[in-house]
């Protein structure tokens, strides 16, 4: 199936990111995916009136314009895919793309509960996402997300508005098509990973009951300190795909 993986970031990658960037590079090489890394100019497919209405909140920009990246891209490709920049991909043989209308990852996002030690919540995110061509779900997902964000007050813009709360509401409601084989790390995984692994890893290896996990959200918006994420990217790829054997101590 004619693929094209893309990417987008507005600054110089520092050198973890790029590690990122190469991992789904050489992911998308293997398969003979057609690549594409976007800067600013992925803003231009954004109506004025929204970027204008978001202002600077960046993430709720880039939630809209892959999306309308994607529709346009479809004209071209029989299937798209989008990873956040900060995916890393620490198991590529395992990371294999469904045949399905679309998809989107299904993050197992741990962290402190007051009660309950540590708690595992499941999330659809939009750090990664694929759809073929005439499927049923994009332009809904469009619309849905212009028409929310037409309605709300410019100043109570939640940051996941239209990403993994209204993705998480819609697959409450409907089960959406979603994969566990892309994720996202609470910066607590990430420390964890970096010491050498440790019980979070092992919960969240029990959370995972079917496919296992091979690449991870590293979260660059929540966790920036480049020599932890170095620590714990290397755990990942020595450990390889989450969900598929219990942790090592």
């Amino acid at each position: 199936m004619h693929t094209l993986v893309f990417q987008s970031y507005k600054q110089k990658l520092p050198y973890w990111l790029h590690l990122c960037q190469q991992s789904v590079q050489s992911w998308s090489a293997n398969h003979r995916y057609d690549y594409a890394f976007l800067g600013d100019d992925i803003f231009h497919f954004n109506p004025p009136w929204f970027d204008i209405k978001v202002h600077d909140r960046l993430p709720i920009r880039s939630d809209l314009s892959r999306l309308l990246y994607t529709q346009s891209a479809l004209h071209q490709y029989e299937r798209v895919v989008w990873m956040d920049i900060d995916c890393f991909v620490f198991a590529p043989d395992h990371l294999i793309l469904k045949n399905e209308p679309y998809t989107f990852g299904q993050e197992r996002w741990i962290q402190p509960h007051p009660k309950k030690g540590w708690k595992i919540y499941n999330n659809v995110c939009n750090a990664f996402f694929q759809f073929q061509r005439k499927n049923p779900f994009l332009l809904f997902y469009i619309e849905t997300a212009k028409k929310m964000i037409q309605r709300v007050d410019k100043n109570h813009i939640a940051p996941q508005m239209i990403g993994p709360k209204l993705l998480t509401a819609l697959h409450n409601i409907a089960q959406l098509s979603t994969t566990t084989m892309i994720g996202s790390a609470s910066p607590w995984l990430i420390q964890e990973c970096a010491q050498g692994g440790g019980p979070l890893v092992q919960h969240v290896e029990k959370s995972i009951v079917k496919t296992p996990c091979a690449a991870l959200n590293l979260c660059n918006s929540l966790f920036e300190e480049e020599g932890t994420l170095l620590k714990a990217m290397a755990y990942l790829k020595e450990y390889g795909p989450i969900g598929s054997k219990k942790h090592k101590n």
